[in-house]
């Protein structure tokens, strides 16, 4: 995909979750999704690396593997931040966590770590920018190892909404 970077490296997917949904991932456990804004973080350490594991969830065939790839299949993909793998995973998710008013999805998507959530509801709907500005102001370091912000074209078509910069 032109523009991301086919390196190694870590990933927050902003997500709009139309409807509230009930998950149900791999090893049988269920999540309630309520519709909104989430950030997904996650890591692209494999084969081209964050090019291709975007294209992958971006892209319609695909089997259900992780977490997010259950809940993709009634959210939609608005944003992506990928950052260098000096960026670590759990850091990020952490970072995400700790912003005033974002709450944690409990067990979703850390399954190999301590963390207690790698999906985190988001109050109104920022942009990718908008995450990035709040996420600096945790972390100043965070924003040198940006390597690119995407935004896809919508896969529904649904009349444009408010954007929140705020958080």
């Amino acid at each position: 995909m032109a523009g991301l970077p086919e390196t190694a490296g870590r990933y927050a997917l902003l997500l709009d979750v139309p409807n509230d949904v009930r998950v149900r991932v791999r090893s049988g456990r269920r999540f309630d999704i309520a519709a909104g804004s989430y950030a997904y973080v996650g890591s692209a350490m494999g084969p081209g690396g964050l090019s291709a594991r975007v294209r992958r969830y971006l892209g319609t065939e695909r089997r259900p593997h992780w977490h997010i790839d259950y809940l993709l299949e009634a959210a939609e993909v608005r944003g992506v931040l990928c950052f260098s793998r000096q960026m670590e995973e759990c850091r990020l998710a952490g970072l995400l966590a700790a912003t005033p008013r974002v709450q944690t999805i409990d067990g979703f998507g850390c399954s190999d770590c301590a963390c207690r959530s790698h999906l985190l509801w988001l109050p109104g709907r920022i942009s990718a920018a908008g995450l990035v500005e709040c996420l600096a102001r945790l972390d100043a370091g965070l924003r040198a190892l940006l390597l690119v912000s995407f935004q896809p074209e919508p896969t529904r078509s649904r009349p444009p909404e408010q954007t929140d910069e705020r958080l």
